[in-house]
């Protein structure tokens, strides 16, 4: 297995850490401006809203993780934000141009924050919402109908080199409530991504949509917005083999393959 060199490394980050945040608070990342690069809503202008602290934060370094996670949500570097803010910084950035307003809600693990309940209830009726989600946690009350909830799953290892480490069942209720699964796929065979685990199927057989996602492989951490493109900061030979990998898979399961279009387009 390669070694993955982790960037931007945070710890696991627990939901009693968000303990004594106002109910009309937000613990927030960013927000920016940019297009859905993957899932069912790829290719789609979107506007992001990415939620601070993940219970896999320790990306193998402080504690179980994913490696490989390009992703910056670190607690410690969040601003807190009411609902009213968030809702006028999406509406700014979409300058009013559009009817319906795809917005994604990710992180980190975004169903960490209890808060985010009371977000989405407050949410005009045009706000076209999806959650990005590892599947770990669920929050009792997301029942809003036109929530659309994408479950990537993660293996979480205890360090680049932990080979062992294999995907945890997701719970009966994440798996009825997902309107669809997405899987990083490796084509490295002591990789915990080299497989999709057998849920999948099931879930398949279901109707909803399986997507498999070819991992981007890192030789250092970007300066910047990574791009596809940049062979100093992405090992394009690897991340090839990944995507012929993922094209494999695509032909012999059925799955839907799900490209990172933003790292081809070079946004974030």
């Amino acid at each position: 297995m390669d070694k993955i060199k982790p960037i931007f490394v945070d710890r696991p980050v627990r939901p009693q850490d968000y303990d004594g945040i106002l109910d009309h608070l937000l613990l927030v990342s960013s927000i920016f401006f940019t297009m859905q690069g993957e899932g069912p809503f790829a290719g789609r202008r979107a506007v992001f809203i990415r939620l601070a602290g993940c219970n896999l934060g320790g990306k193998g370094v402080t504690g179980p993780g994913c490696p490989f996670c390009d992703t910056d949500f670190r607690l410690d570097y969040c601003l807190s934000m009411d609902f009213t803010k968030i809702i006028n910084k999406v509406e700014d950035l979409y300058k009013g141009d559009e009817k319906r307003k795809l917005i994604v809600i990710t992180g980190g693990e975004p169903m960490l924050q209890k808060n985010l309940s009371g977000f989405i209830r407050s949410c005009p009726s045009n706000f076209v919402l999806q959650i990005e989600s590892n599947g770990t946690r669920l929050l009792t009350d997301l029942r809003r109908t036109g929530v659309t909830l994408v479950v990537s799953p993660k293996v979480p290892q205890t360090s680049v080199y932990d080979t062992g480490a294999k995907y945890g069942k997701l719970s009966d209720r994440v798996l009825e409530r997902a309107d669809a699964l997405k899987f990083l796929v490796s084509a490295d065979i002591d990789s915990p991504y080299h497989h999709v685990p057998m849920y999948a199927k099931a879930f398949q057989m279901t109707g909803k949509p399986v997507y498999v996602s070819p991992m981007a492989m890192y030789r250092k951490q970007p300066e910047g917005i990574a791009s596809a493109w940049d062979n100093t900061v992405i090992d394009q030979r690897k991340t090839a083999d990944n995507h012929q990998y993922t094209c494999d898979l695509v032909k012999h399961e059925g799955y839907i393959m799900s490209m990172q279009m933003h790292l081809f387009c070079g946004v974030e």
